[in-house]
């Protein structure tokens, strides 16, 4: 097998992890249990460094118990990436969207995921564009819809005006 530049690379856990820590995205690994294990730099700024050994659907979601559409769990049974977008309220602000993907980071002996790492891309802008957008299209829409009443009832009272007779029109 031939060797390539990434393979000669020796890298350590402790180096991917200081790499995770810095990237723009929120990154946490999560256990079976659904403890967060780790968490990035913007995972902490955001959520707390209390995030380090709570519950994932706890730290992010303010829940007692997994989230009904928990795609850390759909890899955790299938180790297969998912992936979904959602809407979460970190404490005392605004609510935040992220796209997010889960991962197998770890395997055991037989294959099944024993640890897993999600990845979720702040979403917030481009959905706060798309809503502003609907919202443009939809009062756009409204007005076109109020024109088109409005040049109906015109042409109505044009077509009374010229059925009136002439000495009418002079008046």
């Amino acid at each position: 097998m031939a060797m390539t530049k990434l393979d000669e690379m020796e890298v350590s856990a402790e180096h991917l992890l200081k790499m995770l820590d810095e990237l723009v995205d929120h990154v946490s690994i999560i256990d079976k249990d659904f403890n967060v294990l780790w968490g990035n730099k913007l995972a902490k700024c955001n959520f707390g460094e209390k995030l380090i050994g709570m519950k994932c659907y706890t730290a992010y979601h303010g829940r007692n118990a997994p989230c009904p559409e928990c795609l850390v769990q759909k890899t955790y049974e299938d180790g297969q990436v998912h992936e979904h977008e959602v809407m979460v309220r970190p404490e005392g602000r605004e609510p935040m969207y992220f796209h997010c993907n889960s991962y197998v980071l770890k395997r055991d002996k037989e294959g099944k995921p024993e640890v897993v790492i999600e990845v979720s891309k702040i979403i917030t802008d481009n959905v706060k564009l798309q809503k502003d957008m609907e919202r443009i299209i939809k009062i756009t829409n409204d007005r076109e819809e109020e024109m088109i009443k409005l040049k109906e009832k015109i042409m109505v009272l044009e077509q009374k005006i010229s059925e009136k007779p002439i000495a009418e029109k002079r008046k």
